[in-house]
Formats: C-alpha cells, structure tokens, sequence
C-alpha cells in the first residue's frame, strides 16, 4: 500500500510540473457510456502538456453524470486551438463549481496522448511561451 501511494504522489509531482498557460479555446467533450454517447461543448482556461482545465455548464448528460457514475464513461476532448485541431483521451482528476465563472471547472489529464499530436502541442507550448514573454510588464 505505502508503494501505490508514493507511486501517486510522484505521478502528481511530476504532472504539476509541467508549466499550466492561461488560454480561451474552445472544444468538444465525447462522452462514450455504454449504453449512451454524446457530446458537450466546454471552454479551455489553461493548457500544458499533461492536461487542461475546462469550463462546464454541466458535469452529466443525460441521466449520466460525467464523474460519478459506474461504469466510468470512456472520455476524449476535440481541441479548437489557433494552432489547429486535436484529439486527445481524458481522465478527469477533480472537478469543482466556481462561483465566480458560474460554471463547473474540470481538471482532466491527457491520457493516452497520441503521439501524432505531439508536434502540434510543442508548437502550441512555444507559441504560448513567446506571448507570454510579450504579456508581462518589463
């Protein structure tokens, strides 16, 4: 038991290490229940290699609740980024409502990451880097 929870909290350590970046996208949640599938349009706040946080009006369709449900939905989220387009599998780690957006905020990791995007998300991260370099004071 003691070797799962250091395992936990090394994944955790090194996911929070990857530099989170302020941004406004938009993108497609698929959601794959067994027995039903949809999708629902969320809002990108910030973005890094192993994740991203998103804006919800909802965590469930339907009568299928996104994070508390059994079975676990199969999850994938379409990013809309001015780079281009992606697709990756998610895991949602946590969510919480925001009283101040007046919208359910998801923290997801991007699991697995497809290898074709990877190019694609370098060059997001390096664009991102220079407009943050731009955006502060000198």
């Amino acid at each position: 038991m003691n070797n799962f929870f250091q395992n936990m909290f090394s994944r955790l350590r090194n996911q929070r290490h990857k530099r989170r970046y302020a941004v406004s996208w938009d993108a497609l949640l698929d959601v794959c229940f067994p027995d039903f599938q949809d999708c629902m349009e969320v809002r990108l706040t910030d973005f890094s290699e192993a994740g991203a946080c998103l804006l919800s009006e909802r965590v469930y369709l339907d009568r299928h609740h996104l994070i508390a449900s059994d079975p676990v939905p199969r999850l994938g989220l379409k990013i809309f980024s001015p780079e281009g387009i992606f697709y990756s599998g998610i895991i949602i780690r946590w969510y919480r409502w925001s009283v101040e957006e007046t919208l359910f905020e998801i923290g997801v990791e991007f699991r697995p990451f497809l290898e074709e995007n990877a190019l694609l998300v370098d060059k997001l991260i390096n664009e991102l880097q220079r407009h943050q370099k731009y955006a502060s004071p000198p």
